[in-house]
C-alpha cells in the first residue's frame, strides 16, 4: 500500500518530435512578439525570465516586468506557463524530496517451520536502501504466530 508519482507518455517518436517542434515554435513566436512590443513601447532592457513560471511568485514577477507594456489583462504569463506546462509538471513530479518511511510491524501468522521437530524462532530483518534493522537477538522461541508490535523509521 502506498503512493507513487510518475509520468507516462504514450506516443511515437515522430509525434513527440512534432509536438516539441510545434510547442517551441509557438513559444518563440510569443517571446518575439513580446520583445517587439517592448521595443515599440520604448521599454529598454526588456528581458523575459521564463525559468520561474512554475511558481505563482515567478509568474507575478514576470507580470511586473511586463506591466509597462500594458498587456496584463491578456495574462501572457499564464499562456507561457500553459505552453510549458508539461515541462513544469515533469519538473515538479520528478523533484526528489527527503522523506521518512515509517514501517509498523505488528504480527506474523502461519510461518513455516524451519526447525526440525518444532516451530520456527522468528525475528525481524528490515532493509530499505542502505539502511537496515535486525532483531535477531530478540527472536521468539517456537512461535508460528509472532507479535512484534514495533515501528522503524527509514530515511
Amino acid at each position: 500500500m502506498g503512493k507513487f508519482k510518475a509520468i507516462v507518455e504514450v506516443e511515437t517518436i515522430a509525434e513527440k518530435k512534432a509536438y516539441v517542434a510545434k510547442k517551441e515554435k509557438l513559444f518563440e513566436e510569443l517571446c518575439d512578439a513580446l520583445e517587439s512590443l517592448a521595443k515599440f513601447k520604448g521599454i529598454k532592457d526588456f528581458k523575459l525570465n521564463l525559468c520561474k513560471l512554475d511558481t505563482q511568485e515567478g509568474k507575478e514577477q514576470q507580470e511586473v516586468i511586463m506591466e509597462p507594456m500594458g498587456i496584463r489583462h491578456l495574462k501572457v504569463t499564464q499562456v507561457l506557463a500553459d505552453i510549458q506546462s508539461d515541462e513544469i509538471l515533469q519538473k515538479m513530479l520528478l523533484h526528489n524530496v527527503d522523506v521518512i518511511v515509517r514501517v509498523y510491524m505488528i504480527s506474523g501468522y502461519d510461518l513455516a517451520s524451519r526447525d526440525i521437530g518444532s516451530d520456527s524462532d522468528p525475528y525481524l530483518v528490515l532493509q530499505i536502501g542502505h539502511k537496515s534493522f535486525s532483531e535477531r537477538d530478540n527472536y521468539q522461541v517456537d512461535e508460528r504466530n509472532p507479535g512484534f508490535y514495533k515501528n522503524y523509521d527509514f530515511d
